[in-house]
């Protein structure tokens, strides 16, 4: 019986050795560079056909294009392609200004010497104008007869003394925001009124409801969604299908004044709550059934 020959399988390409067609052959060759070993490799093709030479790189830094159409003469491309836009890398310009929208009305808009009848209204005021302009705002500094109310990326990160660095740390949002609002007391008057207002920031603004909610102060879970969202859970409505009732109710999730990771953490601290003293309410439990019922012991 005549051996049977295989095709030719060259070194590099699913290969261990070399291998030789009927008419053709195989010589390899390894070559050592300042980029690591690569194995060179020399097609010989049948008589009459064109030879060409092929390099198949298996080192970090092999690329070369051999300009051929033929499968086996391929380039090896190390350097991954970019995941984001070259202007999403650009560092911010702290000295940029940007004002919010000149279409806000200007009945939302702080004034100087704009006059409150308590220092709760003026922060009222003072957060909805917030979420109409899009940033959130945090209490500076505070005493019984003024206070600061500034945008929540003013200053910069400060780790404190001790902290362990995390494996993977989480940037800071602060950069140094100028803006802020002052309010006074005015003792004669009884009344509260801005002292300064500073407009301007230097950051992107998000005034849409879809970015706003994730904002520490602007986020709203109402109590009676709260209570609505509970009775569903106790009567086994899943998860997700309690979530779609309440985005119908307010016309979208995006209209929400909270999160979806915030219903997790509000279900979530409910039941640390009733697993708090749970044997002190079993033994009440046992009290009241024995309260209730002469025959039980």
């Amino acid at each position: 019986m005549p051996r049977r020959r295989d095709p030719p399988r060259f070194p590099g390409v699913g290969s261990r050795g070399c291998g030789w067609g009927l008419h053709g052959g195989v010589q390899n060759s390894v070559v050592r560079t300042g980029g690591g070993t690569y194995t060179a490799v020399e097609i010989t093709m049948p008589t009459g056909a064109a030879t060409a030479p092929a390099a198949i790189a298996d080192a970090p830094g092999a690329n070369q294009s051999l300009g051929s159409a033929d499968p086996l003469h391929h380039t090896t491309t190390l350097t991954p392609p970019a995941t984001l836009l070259p202007g999403a890398l650009r560092t911010l310009d702290i000295e940029q200004i940007i004002y919010p929208d000149p279409n806000i009305a200007p009945l939302f808009l702080p004034r100087v010497r704009q006059v409150f009848l308590s220092m709760n209204d003026a922060y009222v005021f003072y957060k909805d104008y917030a979420k109409i302009a899009g940033f959130s705002l945090r209490t500076a500094r505070t005493s019984k007869k003024t206070s600061h109310w500034v945008c929540s990326r003013e200053g910069w990160h400060e780790s404190k003394k001790g902290e362990v660095p995390n494996k993977t740390e989480k940037g800071s949002k602060r950069c140094c925001c100028p803006a802020y609002v002052k309010v006074k007391e005015d003792k004669k008057q009884k009344m509260w009124y801005f002292d300064h207002v500073q407009e301007a920031h230097n950051h992107k603004l998000e005034p849409s409801p879809r970015m706003t909610r994730y904002m520490h102060a602007h986020k709203n879970m109402e109590e009676g969604m709260c209570d609505i969202f509970n009775i569903m859970t106790r009567n086994g409505v899943a998860h997700q299908a309690a979530l779609n009732v309440m985005a119908d109710m307010y016309d979208g999730r995006h209209m929400w004044g909270f999160t979806e990771k915030d219903v997790k953490n509000m279900k979530a601290e409910k039941a640390r709550v009733e697993r708090d003293d749970d044997l002190n309410k079993l033994l009440q439990f046992f009290r009241d059934c024995k309260a209730n019922n002469e025959y039980f012991y």
